[in-house]
């Protein structure tokens, strides 16, 4: 007989999934802060150079700033979900390891108490007395 409920498997692939595209969205992350980064110098340029080099250049006008703005908003706004999302996917994949040694512990239990009972074991079984020094034990 299976040692885990189904939900228990089900659960488990699933955390293997998300756990296997958290180096996606890790990558997506970093382009993302690289792109800010990248939009954020040209800000400075903008703002900082039309002080500087004064009527060498062309003033931006009103429009092109809030453009700018705005996908700086934007481009913040995004980092802010992909750090939810990455703090997400790290609990999760904590949660899964969390629940597979948890699933393990209690089949190796379950194994070794149903030998001691085949075999008429009197006093507590070593596993059982190793599983209590661990903490999980009942």
């Amino acid at each position: 007989q299976e040692a885990h409920p189904d939900w228990l498997a089900e659960k488990v692939a699933q955390l293997e999934v998300e756990a296997r595209n958290f180096p996606a969205v890790r990558s997506e992350r970093e382009q993302l802060d690289t792109r800010l980064a990248q939009v954020e110098r040209a800000l400075a340029e903008l703002s900082g150079g039309s002080a500087d080099a004064g009527a060498g250049r062309p003033e931006v006008g009103l429009g092109g700033g809030g453009e700018d703005e705005d996908a700086v908003d934007e481009l913040r706004w995004e980092g802010k979900l992909l750090e939810k999302r990455l703090d997400r996917m790290t609990r999760a994949v904590d949660k899964l390891r969390q629940d597979a040694l948890r699933a393990q512990l209690q089949s190796s239990h379950m194994r070794l108490s149903s030998a001691a009972g085949e075999s008429g074991g009197g006093a507590e079984s070593p596993p059982k007395s190793a599983l209590k020094r661990l903490g999980t034990g009942r």
